[in-house]
C-alpha cells in the first residue's frame, strides 16, 4: 500500500487530485493540507510514503517546508502553475513534478514511476532550492544516470555532446556521465553567461574554451576540439570575445 499526502493549497486542485487517487489500486490517501505548517504536523502523524507537494503554499513554499525537517524520509513529486523558473530549479535537481491543472494520465504515470524509484535526496532539494532562490541559480547541476544520482559542480562540465537522444556529460577529471534527457532540454537549463550552444550536438563550458580556430572548432581545456557549425560561428565569435 503506498501511503500518499497532498499538501496543494488551491482547493479545486486539492479536490481534483483525492478524487484522482481513488481509482488507482494499492494507493491511499493518508492525508491534505495546503500550508507548511499543517504539513509539518501531517509528515509525522501520517509517515507517508510518497507527498504530492505544491512548490508555493499560503504560508511559504515546499522547500521552507522540506529544509527544516531533519530528514527526508518520503518520495516527493512536485505540483506547479507554468513557472519557467520554478521548473528549471526542478529539472536542474532531477526531481519530479506536476503542472496545474493536473492531468489523470500523467499523475498515474508519475505515481507509477515513484513506486519504483528511489527517494530525493538532501543533495537534489538543496540544489533545486538555491536555483529557486537565486536569479542566477546555484553552482551546481545534478545528473541523474540510470540509478545514481551525481551532484556535479557546473566548473567541472567541460562540455555536453548529444547522443542518440541521450546527453553524455564530459568532466574535467575525464568521467563521462550519460544522461537521459536532449542538448536541446540542456540548452536551456544551463545558465547562458556560463554555456553555449555551438553546434547541434555540442554545448561547451565557456570557462574552458581556450581559443577559436578559423577552421570552424574550438580548443577547451586539455586540447579538446569540438566542432562550430557554420551558422553558429558568428554568434560564437560575438559571445567569446565579450566574455
Amino acid at each position: 500500500m503506498l501511503r500518499v499526502l497532498i499538501i496543494e493549497d488551491n482547493l479545486p486542485i486539492r479536490n481534483a487530485l483525492l478524487s484522482m487517487m481513488g481509482k488507482p489500486p494499492g494507493v491511499f490517501v493518508a492525508g491534505t493540507c495546503s500550508t507548511v505548517a499543517a504539513a509539518r504536523v501531517l509528515l509525522t502523524t501520517t509517515a507517508p510514503d510518497l507527498v504530492l507537494l505544491d512548490i508555493e503554499l499560503e504560508d511559504g513554499t515546499a522547500f521552507d517546508l522540506l529544509s527544516g525537517l531533519p530528514e527526508i524520509s518520503f518520495k516527493i513529486i512536485f505540483i506547479t502553475a507554468y513557472n519557467e523558473h520554478a521548473i528549471k530549479a526542478v529539472k536542474l535537481g532531477a526531481l519530479d513534478y506536476l503542472l496545474k491543472p493536473i492531468d489523470e494520465a500523467e499523475l498515474m504515470a508519475a505515481l507509477e514511476k515513484a513506486g519504483g524509484a528511489p527517494r530525493q535526496s538532501g543533495d537534489q532539494i538543496s540544489v533545486a532550492h538555491q536555483h529557486m532562490m537565486s536569479a542566477d541559480g546555484c553552482d551546481r547541476i545534478v545528473l541523474k544516470e540510470h540509478n545514481i544520482i551525481r551532484v556535479v559542480p557546473r566548473k567541472e562540465v567541460l562540455y555536453c555532446q548529444s547522443n542518440n537522444g541521450y546527453t553524455l556529460f564530459f568532466l574535467t577529471d575525464g568521467r563521462k556521465i550519460t544522461v537521459s534527457r536532449s542538448v536541446k532540454e540542456y540548452e536551456k537549463l544551463l545558465p547562458s553567461f556560463s554555456f553555449i550552444r555551438v553546434h547541434n550536438s555540442y554545448i561547451v563550458n565557456l570557462e574552458h574554451v581556450e581559443l577559436y580556430h578559423r577552421e570552424g572548432y574550438l580548443v577547451l581545456k586539455g586540447g579538446i576540439e569540438v566542432p562550430v557549425s557554420t551558422r553558429k560561428r558568428e554568434e560564437v565569435i560575438k559571445v567569446l570575445t565579450h566574455h
